[in-house]
């Protein structure tokens, strides 16, 4: 009836508004793309070892230069064209982002 698909309608809309709100929380290590968890929080970054090959190429805003072979991880929001792999123990990147990154320095 239709009181029931207005209730299902605003659970539908309350539910997308939630997942909106979530994904402002979302932050990914600006250099490896790992995302910020317990484990990553206060972690080495594999790929941050020399300020010449660190480069800030997940996130939306660079790294502060003090950052920059640090060995450490530096968090931000991601690209909008950010997409992570399937969550491993070592949270792998989908390699599609690191390859449309290398075809478009815009991404």
């Amino acid at each position: 009836d239709k009181a029931t698909q207005k209730e299902m309608n605003e659970w539908a809309r309350l539910t997308d508004k939630y997942a909106q709100e979530l994904m402002k929380y979302q932050l990914v290590c600006s250099y490896c793309g790992i995302h910020l968890d317990e484990n990553s929080v206060n972690g080495l970054c594999e790929k941050n070892r020399s300020k010449e090959g660190a480069k800030s190429e997940f996130t939306q805003e660079d790294a502060p230069f003090s950052f920059k072979g640090c060995e450490r991880h530096h968090f931000g929001r991601p690209h909008k064209n950010y997409v992570q792999g399937p969550m491993t123990g070592s949270q792998d990147i989908n390699s599609k982002f690191a390859e449309a990154s290398r075809n478009d320095p815009k991404v």
